[in-house]
């Protein structure tokens, strides 16, 4: 089978670091449950959208540097490819040299299985991709993507969070990679 593995949210915890990175920016204390239920947490630190996304660019690529991987997440992914799935890292994070180079080392040092053809970065226009790429199931945490691979008739899974409990659509929804992998197993059978 050929996976569609989104990264901030499904298998890197970009949440923690980025409010971890806020607090000590701003001098704050922000829970991070908080943030993620919300999903947004720029009104959180009493600042304006514009100049959170102008902090974000700033910061950006040091956040994902810094990002920690979900428990499991590169062993099951590492055991999918080994039993002979594809992997393709498809991400909707900016598609600048210096972004594209810290996502690239920080899959290397986690020990992903990227293999240095499998990171589509830049990648708004999920479902059309994952169409693309021919992806047989894709893993997707942001509602907004989940649209549109939904709308793209891609079988999607939904990687649980606070701020996608109210996504409605009749689609599979999972808590671990291990259930990832159990997953992708029961799907290629059938």
């Amino acid at each position: 089978m050929r996976l569609g593995i989104d990264l901030d949210g499904t298998v890197v915890d970009t949440w923690q670091i980025a409010v971890n990175h806020f607090n000590k920016l701003l001098g704050k204390q922000i829970d991070i449950a908080e943030a993620r239920r919300l999903g947004n947490f720029y009104f959180l630190y009493g600042i304006t959208v514009e100049h959170g996304e102008r902090l974000w660019a700033e910061h950006e690529e040091t956040i994902y540097r810094l990002g920690k991987p979900f428990p499991e997440a590169s062993e099951v992914l590492s055991r999918l490819v080994a039993e002979g799935h594809e992997v393709f890292f498809i991400t909707a994070r900016a598609k600048t040299e210096g972004i594209v180079q810290a996502t690239k080392e920080w899959l290397v040092n986690n020990k992903f299985p990227y293999n240095g053809n499998n990171l589509i970065i830049g990648a708004g226009e999920k479902g059309l991709i994952a169409r693309e790429r021919g992806i047989d199931l894709f893993f997707e945490d942001m509602p907004v993507y989940l649209d549109k691979l939904v709308a793209a008739n891609i079988p999607v899974v939904i990687f649980d969070a606070p701020y996608n409990q109210c996504y409605d659509a009749k689609v599979a929804r999972i808590t671990s990679w291990q259930e990832a992998y159990d997953l992708v197993l029961v799907t290629e059978k059938t």
